[in-house]
């Protein structure tokens, strides 16, 4: 019998965010010429998050949940995510993901802004909170 591979990321130390004093995340992008993270993880049920923090970033972050359920806390409003749902969060928005109380496969990305936009204008109007 062959070993059944996955996708999935299982998060690690090595994975912490790097956060800085002030909050901000310093992004580490898939490829460091374009501004771009995506993966998909896999979280245990009631897993302890010891490096995961409040914190936010000058890119827009994009999660969906492909199973089970998870929280996301946005500023002092804790949402809980089920199977099926994501969510969208802005650029400079305090925010953090949290253990749900099952298991988690969810797809997380991470990119800058201006990935969006076709001009100054709707960059200005649109996407820069």
């Amino acid at each position: 019998m062959s070993e059944k591979k996955t996708n999935y990321h299982y998060p690690k130390y090595s994975d912490i965010p790097d956060i800085k004093g002030d909050g901000s995340e310093n992004i580490r992008y898939n490829n460091p010429d374009f501004p771009l993270f995506c993966r998909r993880n896999f979280f245990p049920g009631k897993i302890i998050f010891t490096g995961m923090t409040m914190h936010w970033h000058s890119d827009v972050e994009f999660v969906f949940i492909k199973k089970g359920s998870t929280f996301y806390q946005l500023d002092d409003c804790i949402i809980k995510l089920k199977e099926g749902e994501g969510i969208f969060v802005n650029a400079r928005q305090f925010h953090v993901i949290t253990a749900g109380d099952e298991d988690c496969e969810l797809d997380c990305v991470i990119f800058q802004p201006m990935l969006l936009c076709s001009s100054k204008h709707i960059e200005k109007s649109l996407s820069i909170p």
